[in-house]
């Protein structure tokens, strides 16, 4: 008899526990919740999901959010392209400007056998390596060649030939990430236009002698 009532009183315990934790989180969360605007998670649904921080937010998520609260805008995700932009504006209830879209262009045109005073080089094969190396090559400013750009492309947009990386625009999302894998900034982004355009393929900054 005394064994049960030990086993009751302990049953009704854990009870009593559980209901009081259950009472607790209930008022918590009523307390503590926090109103969302519910064109974040509109937004969200119909972005790629690519996270892929080409936009400059840290993902998708946070993207719709800086979208709704006027940080970032409308037609900011690069991999969504034109047809996601016009979702996100009318959900946003605005009118976006006609433009031509961002493309990353390569500014150097030197291959590997054009590159002048190119010494030996037998460290890590990446640019980001190589580009700390002091007198590894004449010019400065251009390509080094190990291909930083074409291992950040998540969408095999882009490849190594004669030691110059060569975009497929077919491809190409704009994501950024070859921009950003280049430690000499040789990769820019710019408004593209497949008609036809011009285009500085050099990355040199000095200025022209008199």
């Amino acid at each position: 008899m005394i064994l049960f009532l030990t086993i009751l009183s302990a049953a009704a315990l854990m009870l009593g526990l559980a209901l009081l934790f259950t009472i607790t989180l209930s008022v918590a969360k009523v307390r503590l919740h926090v109103e969302t605007d519910p064109r974040i998670e509109r937004i969200n649904d119909i972005l790629p999901g690519a996270n892929c921080g080409g936009c400059g937010a840290a993902g998708c998520s946070s993207f719709a959010r800086s979208v709704v609260e006027g940080k970032m805008p409308a037609d900011g995700c690069p991999v969504g392209g034109p047809d996601t932009s016009a979702l996100i504006a009318d959900i946003m209830g605005i009118e976006l400007s006609a433009g031509h879209p961002l493309r990353p262009v390569v500014r150097c045109q030197a291959r590997a056998s054009d590159r002048l005073g190119r010494a030996t080089y037998s460290s890590i094969d990446t640019c980001t390596e190589a580009n700390v190396v002091p007198g590894l090559q004449a010019c400065t400013y251009g390509c080094l060649g190990f291909g930083d750009c074409v291992v950040a492309c998540r969408y095999d947009a882009i490849r190594m030939v004669d030691g110059l990386p060569v975009v497929d625009y077919q491809k190409c999302t704009n994501c950024g990430a070859c921009s950003r894998a280049c430690p000499r900034n040789m990769i820019a982004r710019v408004p593209f236009s497949q008609a036809g355009m011009y285009a500085v393929a050099c990355n040199n900054h000095d200025p022209g002698r008199a």
